[in-house]
């Protein structure tokens, strides 16, 4: 199954290699501010309003460089599980997210790339141009 991403002519917005978050926190409060996942949707038209053009996840080589690719059906099992599971606060934080991933049917990239010798002002731009390639302007 493909999955796509709305995003920026110029390429696609970078994540935050360093800011870490839970897969709810990201769905349901890191709309317009980078984490360490990318948003992506089995439904281009889902996301129409999330960029000025589409972009087409070439899956090969996320698997290829070792990223993982949290399909859709396995984001809605984790969001269900943690909203039975966990306190109060999170319940809420993660039903909210599940009505937005079911929406939207989205899916996250979570990326792995090695840090190693990228000071953390410059991690931003370092990611921009390394996520670039997992990703074919549609």
């Amino acid at each position: 199954m493909d999955y796509y991403r709305g995003d920026q002519r110029a390429g696609i917005t970078a994540p935050d290699l360093m800011q870490r978050c839970s897969f709810s926190e990201h769905i349901v409060r890191a709309r317009g501010k980078r984490t360490c996942y990318s948003s992506v949707s089995l439904d281009r038209h889902a996301i129409e309003r999330f960029g000025e053009c589409d972009y087409l996840v070439l899956q090969d080589g996320l698997h290829r460089d070792n990223h993982d690719l949290v399909q859709h059906a396995a984001l809605v099992g984790h969001l269900e599980q943690a909203a039975r599971e966990r306190d109060k606060a999170e319940r809420r934080l993660s039903i909210q997210a599940l009505r937005y991933a079911r929406l939207r049917r989205e899916g996250l990239i979570a990326w792995n790339f090695k840090l190693d010798g990228v000071e953390r002002k410059n991690v931003i731009s370092w990611a921009y141009d390394k996520v670039q390639e997992y990703f074919q302007r549609c």
